[in-house]
């Protein structure tokens, strides 16, 4: 079921007050390893707006570092001593064993109730609750502090969309919602006052420092969304198996440019380090007649930059020019596979490669504009053969440079059609499900090295240990040249210059450099 909200006349500001102390509160804490997360500002946003306080607890660590005893007495701790009423978590899948261990050590020390939100909860809602006593399975905005109510009113098991639990007779499946105008919720929550991180073996209360530090790639980056969706049906993607649970029309939800604009300037105000903006919808092509144009045109008036993710497809000339007229300084775009076979037949991506290669010819037209140009691409799909993975280093070898890339290792989501496909075939998931592997864990494959290299390498070099890969002798050159070049004397070399870099960025001034590196102007 999907509805619409009104538009909000006033918009929040982004620092947002807890309104009171004296009510339990809501504490939710994140499990990522950096303190974007924009569920759980999200939801602590809409809580506060609904009148409670809210606590915020960052852990900051790579899904596969488990928590020590002394970091879960700490964490207890901490929960224990906010007068909680209801814990949440807000969890992908790769998140699935740090919740139960954190979820475990919750339930079995303290008597305060769990819920699990995200998008692992959305798509397998039922095996959650297994584990938390409540699972949010569909937008959190509304039924977390429906829930809040309820639990302070005695009401342990109510009656609100969104909110499933196990009941004696069986698991309560409430209707699943969605709101379509995103503009009706608060901006994020970044009230630093009320967020902590844990450090080590103790907690450290926020402070804009602190968290500058856990940004990832760069402390002058912040990040928000401007959709919330994609209106693509990629067999691997959890925004496929979305469509599936919520239908097609409801597919993408936008918000508007001044909705976005408006928390772009107060973060600008309140958090001044900013200098560039990560636009993190998944296509940011995919926006209404207009919408594009009215963005650059506001855009244009800040001091800063901005990323986006695109669609091959999407991607024309004239739009490139509008974006980086504005202050486009970082594109991601996906590859995912250099061969026609497994992009049509695999991951129903219906555009061929050539689309990809026109797409990067025309970013290469903006490169001295661009400062990072990044493409996806998966590896380690059992489903496609090494054929195929030649393809897609033959596709990558032939690419401009400078270019980054970023891999992912084939990732099974439930309710994904791959998913479903990999279960019909062998019976199980194996440990490609998501709940059992981190996507970042890459398997140490020759073609996955050469994939990689690509970015780096000269593409002559690349072909040609592709072609000979068979060969022992070349295999033993590779090797060769991989440790001793790339993993040394290159890795040397770039240490170098980063500190060189930072040493220059320390003796010059800080808005100089911005106006330098944002906008090209002259000093």
């Amino acid at each position: 079921m999907v509805r619409d909200r009104r538009l909000c006349d006033e918009p929040l500001p982004v620092v947002i007050r807890s309104p009171t102390m004296n009510a339990p509160r809501l504490a939710l804490i994140s499990l990522q390893n950096t303190t974007i997360d924009f569920g759980v500002r999200y939801v602590a946003a809409a809580a506060v707006q609904a009148g409670i306080s809210v606590e915020i607890l960052w852990l900051c660590r790579e899904p596969s570092q488990r928590l020590s005893q002394r970091e879960t007495d700490v964490l207890i701790e901490w929960i224990d001593g906010q007068s909680c009423g209801l814990v949440g978590m807000g969890l992908m899948s790769i998140h699935f064993s740090l919740a139960v261990d954190v979820t475990r050590a919750i339930q079995d020390r303290l008597s305060i109730p769990v819920i699990w939100g995200g998008i692992h909860p959305i798509l397998a809602p039922e095996p959650c609750l297994d584990h938390a006593d409540y699972v949010c399975a569909g937008d959190g905005e509304e039924a977390v502090p429906a829930l809040m109510r309820a639990l302070s009113a005695g009401q342990t098991q109510p009656d609100i969309p969104n909110i499933w639990y196990r009941r004696d007779d069986g698991i309560h499946m409430s209707r699943r919602e969605l709101v379509d105008d995103l503009n009706a919720w608060p901006p994020p929550h970044y009230d630093l006052t009320h967020q902590a991180i844990l450090e080590g073996d103790h907690i450290v209360t926020g402070s804009e420092t602190l968290f500058r530090t856990k940004m990832p790639w760069s402390h002058g980056r912040h990040y928000v969304i401007s959709s919330r969706g994609c209106p693509h049906q990629c067999t691997y993607c959890c925004n496929s198996a979305l469509q599936t649970l919520f239908g097609k029309a409801h597919a993408i939800r936008i918000r508007t440019v001044a909705n976005l604009m408006k928390e772009i300037t107060d973060i600008i105000d309140h958090f001044p380090f900013s200098h560039a903006f990560a636009i993190m919808d998944d296509s940011f092509f995919f926006k209404p007649p207009g919408w594009i144009e009215a963005f650059c045109d506001a855009f244009a008036s800040v001091n800063a930059g901005f990323g986006v993710l695109i669609h091959p497809r999407s991607v024309s000339r004239e739009r490139m020019q509008m974006l980086v007229n504005a202050g486009l300084i970082g594109v991601q775009m996906g590859l995912q596979s250099g061969s026609d076979t497994t992009s049509r037949t695999i991951y129903h991506r219906h555009e061929p490669v050539s689309d990809f290669i026109r797409a990067a010819g025309v970013l290469d037209e903006f490169m001295d504009r661009l400062l990072v140009r990044t493409y996806d691409v998966i590896v380690d799909n059992p489903f496609e053969t090494d054929a195929d993975r030649a393809e897609t280093v033959h596709v990558l070898s032939r690419l401009n440079k400078p270019f980054h890339l970023d891999l992912f290792s084939l990732t099974l989501y439930p309710g994904t059609a791959l998913y479903d496909r990999a279960r019909d075939l062998t019976g199980n998931t194996g440990m490609m499900r998501a709940e059992d592997k981190n996507y970042l864990d890459i398997q140490p494959t020759m073609l996955n090295r050469l994939t990689w290299l690509t970015h780096t390498t000269p593409g002559t070099l690349i072909r040609f240990f592709l072609k000979h890969r068979h060969a022992c002798w070349c295999v033993a050159l590779f090797h060769l040249f991989d440790f001793g070049w790339e993993r040394g004397g290159r890795v040397c070399l770039r240490w170098m210059k980063r500190t060189g870099l930072r040493l220059m960025f320390r003796m010059g001034s800080r808005r100089d450099n911005r106006n330098v590196i944002m906008r090209g102007e002259p000093r």
